[in-house]
């Protein structure tokens, strides 16, 4: 197979909308995609299945859903207050401008202020202080409404910047291996598009309990980190654009099967190890699927520059060895 690395389709991926709680209009976007290429379906939980969706030998995972903020209550004649969808700092919204999805699904854009000094306003945990006002005054918005950083993106001959990397580049990902020809339901793979990944990931069990496949590659991004402890391995630079496999995450290790397949790949495509402590995080998404004690399951990345916040920073180079790194691994495993 061969790509076409045109990004169009990513920046109209990063550009929609798609909180965790609120993934529709992120999803009919791919749903668009999926079914020029594959059978696909919807389940209970929201996710879209494509491919083999019966009786899958591997699943290909991504999550669709982003970090943002939801609203909670009116707080005076103008402002709302708002709580945190995700692993996000009250930092990265202190100041920021955002768009904010309506109970009749109309978008509009909104300013977050603190209301304090700016000592708490900069406390990463403090979503107390912080005050959302629509630039709409006529807007009137309800307890339980979705918002997120206003959607950027910007492309150079090297690079790209956007909202919302983590992780439609990964979705972006499972498009292209479509559009160049990968045969899901021949090759009996499931393509799954998680849906609350920034949360708790039911999603990714319910998938593991019903599908027991054999073999679950979750693709995400993964931060590049200036400063990690010696007992971790991680990507420090923007100019590594080699894709990483997580051969631990906190309480996760990768499976002794799959350690040994990569290990022996390393002969034939290059890639990174990579290695997080529990100082970092406990446990990994491969733990959702392997909780039926069937499935084995790795993280595979993509490493872009940010974490949670307005934008990330990913060279296209990166972008190229991921998605080929990725039609290695299948090619190996389907056999």
């Amino acid at each position: 197979m061969s790509f076409d690395l045109d990004f169009s389709l990513l920046k109209r991926l990063v550009t929609a909308f798609g909180v965790a709680g609120d993934v529709d209009e992120v999803r009919e976007l791919i749903t668009s995609e999926i079914k020029k290429y594959s059978n696909y379906t919807v389940d209970n939980y929201g996710v879209l299945l494509a491919g083999e969706i019966n009786n899958p030998k591997i699943v290909v995972s991504a999550h669709i859903d982003e970090v943002g903020f939801q609203v909670v209550k009116k707080i005076d004649s103008e402002g709302y207050s708002i709580a945190p969808v995700g692993s996000v700092s009250s930092c990265s919204f202190a100041g920021m401008p955002v768009v904010v999805k309506t109970s009749k699904g109309e978008k509009t854009s909104a300013v977050v202020y603190s209301g304090a000094n700016i000592r708490q306003a900069l406390s990463p945990d403090n979503f107390d202080n912080l005050i959302l006002y629509p630039l709409d005054k006529n807007i009137d918005l309800a307890t339980g409404n979705f918002g997120t950083f206003e959607k950027y993106y910007s492309e150079s001959a090297e690079y790209l910047t956007a909202t919302a990397v983590d992780n439609r580049v990964s979705v972006f990902a499972m498009l292209k291996l479509l559009e160049s020809g990968l045969n899901l339901e021949k090759n009996k793979i499931m393509f799954a598009f998680i849906t609350d990944e920034e949360m708790e990931d039911h999603s990714a069990d319910s998938i593991s309990v019903r599908f027991k496949p054999e073999y679950a590659l979750i693709l995400d991004y993964c931060p590049i980190v200036k400063q990690q402890s010696s007992s971790e391995l991680w990507s420090d630079k923007l100019a590594n654009d080699l894709p990483q496999v997580l051969y631990r995450g906190g309480r996760y290790l990768l499976h002794f099967e799959l350690r040994q397949f990569f290990d022996q790949l390393e002969n034939e495509v290059k890639f990174s190890k990579s290695v997080l402590s529990e100082q970092t995080i406990t446990k990994l998404e491969p733990s959702n699927f392997e909780g039926n004690g069937f499935t084995k399951a790795v993280n595979i990345c993509l490493p872009a520059l940010g974490y949670h916040n307005y934008v990330y920073t990913v060279k296209k180079t990166a972008v190229a060895n991921y998605l080929n790194f990725i039609q290695v691994v299948l090619e190996k495993l389907i056999g």
